[in-house]
């Protein structure tokens, strides 16, 4: 995974989900299933090398199978968290429920979808 380039998309394109091998989803719905992992930071604060300290410290998590560094700004802010990739849109939005997420995100049309 390289913390360089993960900073670099998430600035310059609102955002990026990668896997511990640098690989990036092509399909499905990611969803955030780990709400007490996510960080919240003010731009200033968001490096490569908090990336990186995210990273290691949640690599057995990332480590699984489907499971993605989330980055996204929004409202002034850059989030950090641990998605799920989930082929099925229905099933995707019963896991967003289930986590009280307000929206997951398709691949595909690269658009948040509302949960509630």
């Amino acid at each position: 995974m390289d913390a360089r380039k993960i900073h670099a998309a998430t600035l310059a394109d609102g955002g990026s989900s990668t896997d511990l091998l640098g690989s990036e989803p092509v399909k499905g719905y990611m969803v955030s299933i780990y709400q007490a992992k996510g960080l919240i930071v003010e731009p200033e604060d968001f490096t490569p090398e908090l990336v990186s300290e995210y990273v290691a410290n949640h690599v057995e998590i990332l480590g699984r199978e489907d499971h993605y560094l989330g980055t996204w700004t929004d409202a002034g802010n850059v989030y950090l968290d641990i998605s799920l990739n989930v082929a099925d849109l229905i099933e995707a939005l019963a896991i967003g429920r289930r986590h009280r997420q307000i929206a997951i995100y398709s691949v595909e049309e690269q658009e948040s979808i509302k949960v509630i």
